[in-house]
């Protein structure tokens, strides 16, 4: 019988499981097991009565070159030309 890991803090499935009828699994402390015969998958959410599938990853295309040479010119920044940089860097994000 196919079984999700389920945190009760979180309500995030830990894990999916398969039990024969009958076993007898010790549940990890802090979680719980529900029925998700077709249902429920790492990181989906479970609310007491249905599972919310997780949301896509964004993937970035990342320019590990451009990310060195910014890393290695952080050192020579003072405080206020770091933070102007974060700044510059999280509006790219949120867009």
């Amino acid at each position: 019988m196919r079984k999700t890991v389920v945190n009760k803090a979180t309500g995030l499935v830990a894990n999916v499981i398969v039990l024969e009828d009958g076993a007898n699994w010790p549940v990890p402390a802090g979680h719980l097991l529900v029925d998700a015969e077709a249902q429920g998958s790492v990181g989906d959410t479970w609310d007491g009565f249905t599972f919310t599938p997780h949301p896509e990853l964004l993937v970035l295309d990342i320019d590990r070159e451009a990310i060195k040479t910014a890393l290695q010119a952080w050192d020579g920044l003072s405080t206020a030309q770091r933070l102007a940089a974060l700044k510059a860097a999280l509006s790219i994000l949120v867009r």
